[in-house]
């Protein structure tokens, strides 16, 4: 990851992608860890799945099994040629790959209630 990380962070419908995507158009090196790394995989084996399985709870299986590829967070970890990099995850992905406490992360916290209505 870059040299400074700043995590967007925040609720469903709250602007996250919005403020990456501006920040990408500003040529910031943004990770859109949700529309481009995740998918529908085993959470401790990594193989892609199918969907859940019948009767299970659709929206809890769903988030359960909306994983990243280890392999390729781990390579975003490691490159350190960006100045700042900033991953957009609505579910701190980055977090839980454990890069936090090896390259040290600022959070960007998107909340509705400080948006104008």
């Amino acid at each position: 990851m870059g040299i400074k990380n700043y995590l967007i962070e925040g609720g469903s419908g709250t602007g996250k992608t919005s403020v990456a995507t501006e920040l990408e158009r500003r040529d910031y090196h943004v990770v859109h860890g949700d529309r481009v790394l995740a998918y529908v995989g085993g959470p401790e084996t990594g193989q892609a799945l199918a969907g859940p399985p019948t009767g299970a709870d659709r929206v809890v299986w769903g988030y359960e099994h909306w994983i990243w590829p280890v392999d390729k967070v781990r390579a975003i970890a490691a490159d350190t040629t960006h100045p700042i990099t900033v991953p957009n995850s609505a579910r701190g992905r980055v977090e839980g790959a454990g890069i936090v406490a090896k390259q040290g992360l600022y959070k960007l916290k998107v909340k509705l209630s400080g948006l104008p209505l």
